[in-house]
């Protein structure tokens, strides 16, 4: 034992001995195969799916959090705070989506824009996080006026496999001729699942299929061929058996199925969906619940609630019905939104005064009616707009905090 543990060279031959009696004992043929090979690692292979709470504020400020950091309340809880904004701003958006989850972004220039969730950073209750425009390639002057969730079913569907020359067709003629309008396009198009209606200053209205938004690109896409002084003022997701409700600067307001207006192709210029005067323009798109209300406000600072229900069904491409007086008390209407009993809204004046009231302090009262003061304006102010505010996940009206995602945006055509 001593000779071995003095002799290195002994040492390194009895190794080698007992080595090459194992390899005749036990060796014997690989049985797995190496091979060189590039492991493709996508983004989305290395986040894990989750559910969260993406809000989005008035100034364009958007983050998550994990749906997880909001517990159940009983009803009735005062909720907890979704996010920590500066006096002037507040949440505009908030919708619950998993991480995987892709996000419509559509512009006032009539561009609609993906958005993975997991691309928008998570931050605490606290913080204000991060501007879209650091997220999307807006344009100068370019505001995102509606967010709506894509579902699922949609990104996975197979439609732009079959059709995917012809959309390939679609996406170079709109480089090539800008102008033409999407006509063949119109043709034989699905009529029923989900679908994006849009709806534009002009009264403008258009119903595409939700598949043809889901081939996402960089730069995004013509969602609505806009003529020269026309803006996209909101969109929504609709079903075959979906009200929409379009108000006017002027007062008036026509609710129409969605199935009135004809599905078509991406690039479509749209239909007359209600019908203005030269000085007038749309000012909302709303999807009616069947226990919201509108609520409208005029330039003046006067407004009013309504019951959804007031307001009948009727044919596209007319005036529509009264939903709330102007003249020279209230001047024209500025903003409607829709809005629930435990809601909160945010008025919006010319010089940057911001009020918070709650909706139910506003006078319910019948389409005729001039409506109540909302806020005092000095003599040259003007009332420039009216959003409903969503403030927290678990607060008294949590379902119809989720369904504002489709909600129209206030009038900030002239801003």
């Amino acid at each position: 034992l001593l000779g071995i543990l003095g002799s290195p060279e002994r040492q390194r031959q009895i190794i080698r001995e007992e080595l090459e009696d194992i390899r005749d004992r036990y060796g014997d043929e690989r049985r797995t195969e190496i091979l060189s090979s590039h492991l493709d690692l996508t983004d989305e292979d290395l986040i894990a799916e989750e559910d969260v709470v993406v809000t989005v504020s008035h100034r364009g400020y958007a983050k998550t959090q994990p749906l997880s950091v909001y517990q159940a309340q009983r009803r009735g809880g005062t909720g907890r705070a979704a996010t920590g904004l500066r006096d002037e701003d507040f949440v505009e958006h908030l919708l619950i989506a998993n991480s995987h989850d892709t996000l419509l972004c559509f512009s006032n220039a009539g561009k609609v824009y993906w958005l993975r969730v997991f691309y928008i950073p998570q931050g605490s209750r606290n913080a204000q996080g991060r501007p879209l425009v650091n997220m999307l390639p807006l344009g100068t002057g370019e505001r995102i006026t509606a967010i709506l969730p894509l579902p699922r079913e949609s990104e996975e569907t197979d439609y732009f496999v079959a059709g995917g020359d012809e959309l390939a067709f679609e996406d170079a003629r709109d480089e090539l001729d800008p102008d033409e309008d999407d006509a063949d396009a119109e043709a034989g198009l699905p009529d029923g699942g989900g679908f994006v209606f849009m709806a534009t200053a002009n009264g403008t209205v258009k119903k595409t299929p939700l598949e043809r938004f889901s081939r996402p690109r960089n730069a995004g896409l013509i969602a609505l061929r806009l003529e020269p002084g026309n803006t996209l003022v909101s969109a929504a997701i609709i079903d075959a058996t979906s009200d929409v409700l379009l108000v006017s600067s002027s007062g008036k307001a026509v609710r129409i199925h969605g199935a009135a207006v004809r599905a078509t192709g991406r690039t479509a210029r749209g239909v007359r969906g209600i019908r203005l005067a030269a000085d007038h323009r749309l000012i909302a798109l709303i999807v009616p619940k069947q226990n919201g209300y509108l609520l409208t406000a005029s330039e003046r600072g006067y407004g009013k609630r309504t019951a959804i229900k007031e307001f009948p069904v009727k044919g596209r491409g007319i005036q529509g019905v009264i939903a709330m007086l102007t003249g020279e008390r209230n001047g024209d209407l500025v903003g409607a939104v829709q809005v629930f009993d435990d809601d909160e809204i945010m008025l919006i004046s010319d010089q940057g005064t911001l009020v918070r009231t709650h909706a139910a302090d506003v006078s319910e009262t019948g389409r005729y009616a001039q409506g109540v003061r909302l806020i005092k304006l000095a003599d040259d102010a003007k009332l420039v707009g009216v959003e409903r505010i969503v403030e927290s996940v678990n607060g008294n009206n949590g379902d119809a905090a989720e369904e504002s995602v489709s909600e129209t945006r206030s009038d900030e055509l002239d801003a």
